[in-house]
């Protein structure tokens, strides 16, 4: 029970509830505008209300045609994970990036993405359902512009 999330367009679908109690049914869903931010609200079977804000709604993609006047790789959200996250940054200018993750020995874990990317701000899902509980350090590399966060995976 509870709410499911896919990124590939309905192949793979994953639990996406965190925060609200086991075993509800939604009863009724719906999404709303506030200070410039959308949320989804959904409103359980008896045991009240959850909501979540746009930017863990949406997949891989551009999330705003607004052009960021600096780079920046944000904290992945959620944060400690099971088994994935959403990794944002943005971009001031079209840019060749490259979003990197480590172990905690500093060993490359996987390439998450290694593209040119449109100018804005941009988020993607980062699955690590292949990996072992641990923290891990995620990495954007960009022209002239490098910074690394730690992430945790608990299964």
């Amino acid at each position: 029970m509870g709410c499911f999330k896919t990124t590939s367009g309905g192949s793979n679908w994953f639990r996406w509830n965190d925060g609200m109690p086991e075993g509800n049914i939604v009863s009724d869903m719906k999404s709303y505008f506030t200070g410039g931010d959308f949320y989804v609200l959904a409103g359980t079977y008896g045991r009240g209300m959850w909501t979540r804000k746009d930017d863990e709604l949406l997949g891989n993609g551009n999330i705003s045609t607004n052009t960021p006047d600096k780079f920046e790789l944000y904290q992945n959200y959620p944060n400690p994970f099971n088994p994935s996250t959403s990794i944002k940054f943005s971009l001031p200018a079209d840019s060749k990036v490259q979003i990197l993750v480590y172990g905690i020995a500093g060993n490359l874990v996987r390439t998450v993405l290694n593209d040119e990317m449109n100018a804005g701000i941009h988020s993607l899902n980062f699955d690590g359902a292949d990996l072992s509980s641990g923290v891990y350090f995620y990495k954007m590399i960009s022209t002239g512009y490098s910074q690394t966060r730690k992430m945790i995976l608990i299964k």
